[in-house]
């Protein structure tokens, strides 16, 4: 089992695979700059990252970076894609990507609500990405992941995860998290296994059990 991670603002532009068995870093994709990279997603056969934190949302734009999901580390020469909100920047920490239709998802990172963002159904190079809002979500998203049905995401902040159907962001379920630093990571495995991590060196990876009825439900 591999999982994928990043540094927050303040480092340069690189992934971190790690072996779930050891904790040990076994690969990873650098592409040099980054201003606030905050979200890792599965992505085509590699992965999509985030780099859309913008806590004072002074940014034109945010930028979304395709690297490679393997071991071995490698610099590489990273396809880039721009996206824009509509009407002014926006802070956010939480990428999606629809495990069959492969769309790309931000939920922003709000005080008094956040709103779920869709991208185009293909990504341009050409900086044409205008992200279209879904709907309202739960505000302060640290993290997101899809669940593999696709008719089902999951939403954190630093205390619980809410599950919402796909599209129609009706509300499932929640469920308590489990004390951490600064809980800002959410996963689903491929046969529905939630994990959480948080901020911090040597930071552990925890599986998070669901209820039976809305597990039944995802």
């Amino acid at each position: 089992l591999l999982f994928a991670t990043v540094n927050d603002s303040g480092d340069t532009g690189r992934t971190f695979v790690v072996d779930g068995r050891t904790g040990e870093t076994v690969g990873g994709a650098a592409w040099g700059e980054a201003t606030d990279v905050e979200a890792v997603a599965p992505y085509d056969d590699g992965l999509l990252v985030g780099d859309i934190g913008d806590n004072s949302a002074e940014r034109d734009s945010v930028t979304l970076v395709q690297v490679p999901f393997e071991r071995g580390q490698r610099t590489v020469d990273a396809p880039t894609f721009e996206v824009r909100y509509p009407g002014g920047a926006r802070d956010a920490e939480s990428l999606l990507v629809h495990p069959v239709t492969g769309q790309v998802f931000i939920a922003s990172k709000d005080l008094f609500g956040g709103t779920l963002y869709a991208a185009p159904a293909e990504l341009s190079r050409d900086g044409r990405n205008l992200l279209e809002p879904v709907g309202p979500v739960l505000g302060i998203a640290t993290d997101g992941a899809f669940f593999p049905d696709g008719n089902h995401l999951v939403l954190r902040d630093y205390g619980r995860a809410v599950v919402y159907e796909f599209p129609s962001l009706v509300e499932v379920g929640e469920v308590e998290l489990p004390d951490q630093p600064q809980g800002e990571g959410i996963a689903v495995g491929a046969d529905g296994t939630v994990y959480v991590s948080s901020e911090g060196q040597r930071s552990v990876v925890l599986r998070v059990p669901l209820p039976d009825d809305l597990r039944q439900v995802v």
